[in-house]
């Protein structure tokens, strides 16, 4: 890979752990955790549920992240 297309790439990253009664999240960077429950009126359909909130330059403390740590924004 070309060292200066690698110094302006990112990464994502997501975790679940699921335990009895609870579980945990993270996330880094655009890789949500979306949870499927059966929808209570029609058994044959799911619906889904964002869980977590992307990192993305368009959100305000994102961009000032980015910003400050001397990260590119095209």
């Amino acid at each position: 890979m070309n060292p200066e297309v690698a110094e302006l790439s990112g990464s994502t990253g997501t975790v679940l752990l699921v335990q009895e009664d609870y579980f945990i999240i993270a996330n880094a960077g655009d890789s949500p955790i979306v949870i499927f429950r059966t929808d209570p009126n029609n058994k044959n359909k799911f619906i889904g549920e964002q869980l977590s909130i992307d990192h993305k330059p368009d959100l305000e403390g994102e961009y000032q992240r980015i910003i400050a740590s001397d990260g590119l924004l095209e």
